[in-house]
């Protein structure tokens, strides 16, 4: 993926050191034997290189991700222990469920002919794109031999614990590649990419779905961009969103900055380069499986809101269903029919959606493509009627390319953690009150574990705040670039490909008035770029 002409921001002499400008930084340069020496030069070392480094940190966060995984992998799922054990993983149930693990071809072993309620039904029923549907194919594929290895060293343990074992191994090597292409699309601020490799979502979120797979290609796609590689950068948005919706919501970040630069050829290259990787895996199931295939569309179009959503706090708040409480044993509530929360999320995504192009047309200076990607998919998640805890993780690359500011990460990757603490916990009594539900009046009494559902809304209110908050530090960063971390160093937008120093076009008469915004001055000392800027 190497650019036609040389990265402008490559010079390992032009490189941010974190010792010396973050507070943050400055406190883990302790834990190694204190910051970058003064007369130090960067660039010099041979073995510890700063990517290497990262995939240090990339690997000490995935095997406390595995440790926390361990117990789902190598137990039975007996008593909830999944939930009491923070372990629940979506890849473990979902194989036994959709056939895979006896055979299932994703998409085309599905009966469109069978009920809900035939033994069969769901055999093959896949409820995730193409891509990741054949991603839980290809791991079961590889299943046997991990089985072996495991049975020779703990003896059989469960019917699982190989095919997990691959996933692991196969979303880790997701991770890394998304390490790799935040931390090379950073430009002078390599070491941002430490935000990726060494996050507590990540230890949390690793392997409770296949969200990895979807984040590599986006971070990959980001990555051609910034190099003008942007036919391949479009064929790899395709193919992410042939695994997970989201990562097409980069194209609307393409978009309006090529409205207000007027440069529309690489916009339409990276457009047909995405319809082109989108189809190649889509038609083909499309054409021999179509019932399959659109399994995934119909779920979404059907399922109304999800429990970490802001709009099922609001429809549980309104609830008027006369066996409802909103504490202890209650699991239902009058929620909105699917087609009226469809429209309520398109409406609130389309507005985003329009503040945020207005955003970009009428700010002094010309935003950068990562903060437009950031402020595109955390609307997506904010206003959305679907935000499974894992769907978080989404953002963390994103986070580090467009607000490079630790503290306010950690604090949110914090509650993102009581999220799923609670959640977990949440269904530990959602499990003992359907289990109790024939039992006489007053059997609730039995429910002593678990926490009720306020403990979720309050940590999904807090993690939403926390996401809004950094929304609101990105707007800041575009209407006064001069907060930019990122442009503080001497650079004009490392993830911005041909839009990088392009001249603004179009630019709506709205905003600031007076004195022209300061653009991006000239490369400066790393040491000197941020003056020890207070961390947000």
């Amino acid at each position: 993926m190497g650019s036609r002409t040389p990265y402008r921001y490559d010079d390992p002499a032009q490189r941010v050191i974190p010792s010396w400008t973050s507070a943050v930084g400055r406190a883990g340069a302790r834990v190694v034997g204190g910051p970058w020496g003064r007369h130090a030069r960067t660039g010099q070392q041979r073995f510890w290189t700063p990517m290497r480094v990262l995939f240090l940190l990339a690997t000490i966060s995935l095997t406390l991700a595995w440790l926390k995984q361990r117990s789902c992998a190598f137990n039975p799922w007996v008593d909830g222990m999944q939930y009491t054990h923070l372990c629940y993983s979506d890849t473990i149930p979902l194989r036994g469920i959709e056939g895979i693990a006896d055979g299932a071809v994703p998409y085309f072993s599905m009966d469109p002919s069978l009920a809900p309620g035939d033994q069969n039904y769901y055999f093959g029923r896949v409820e995730y794109p193409v891509l990741t549907g054949f991603f839980m194919y290809f791991a079961n594929a590889l299943a046997a031999p991990a089985d072996w290895v495991i049975d020779l060293v703990h003896g059989e343990v469960n019917g699982w614990a190989g095919y997990f074992a691959v996933t692991c191994l196969l979303l880790s090597l997701c991770y890394f590649a998304v390490v790799y292409f935040t931390a090379r699309t950073a430009g002078r601020r390599v070491w941002d990419g430490a935000i990726v490799a060494l996050a507590p979502i990540v230890v949390v979120h690793a392997f409770t779905n296949w969200d990895l797979f979807a984040m590599a290609f986006l971070a990959a796609a980001l990555f051609a961009w910034s190099r003008e590689r942007t036919v391949l950068a479009g064929v790899l948005i395709g193919l992410g969103t042939a695994a997970k919706l989201y990562p097409f919501l980069m194209l609307g970040a393409l978009l309006v900055l090529a409205i207000r630069t007027m440069r529309w050829r690489g916009f339409l290259n990276t457009l047909a380069g995405a319809v082109g990787g989108w189809a190649v895996v889509n038609v083909p199931v499309m054409l021999g499986a179509w019932a399959g295939w659109r399994v995934f569309l119909d779920l979404n179009r059907e399922r109304q809101s999800d429990y970490a959503t802001l709009w099922q706090i609001v429809e549980r708040t309104l609830s008027s269903a006369p066996q409802f409480e909103f504490g202890r044993g209650s699991y239902e509530a009058d929620q909105l029919p699917a087609s009226t929360i469809n429209l309520w999320v398109f409406v609130a995504m389309a507005l985003c959606c329009l503040g945020i192009a207005i955003l970009t047309l009428a700010a002094p200076h010309r935003p950068r493509v990562a903060q437009l990607v950031f402020l595109i998919v955390a609307a997506f998640l904010l206003t959305n009627k679907v935000w499974s805890s894992q769907f978080s993780i989404w953002l963390l690359p994103l986070m580090a390319l467009a607000l490079p500011r630790w503290r306010i990460i950690i604090g949110w990757e914090v509650a993102e953690t009581f999220v799923w603490i609670c959640v977990m916990n949440w269904f530990v009594q959602r499990d003992i009150y359907f289990h109790n539900q024939g039992l006489e009046p007053g059997a609730d009494t039995q429910l002593q574990s678990g926490v009720d559902y306020e403990w979720v809304a309050l940590f999904v209110m807090l993690r939403s705040a926390f996401v809004i908050a950094m929304m609101v530090l990105v707007v800041r960063d575009i209407l006064f670039p001069e907060h930019d971390r990122v442009r503080a160093v001497g650079q004009d937008d490392p993830s911005g490909g041909e839009f990088d120093h392009a001249p603004d076009r179009f630019v709506l008469p709205i905003g600031r008035r007076g004195a022209a915004p300061r653009p991006p001055g000239p490369p400066a000392p790393a040491h000197t770029a941020e003056a020890d800027a207070p961390a947000a």
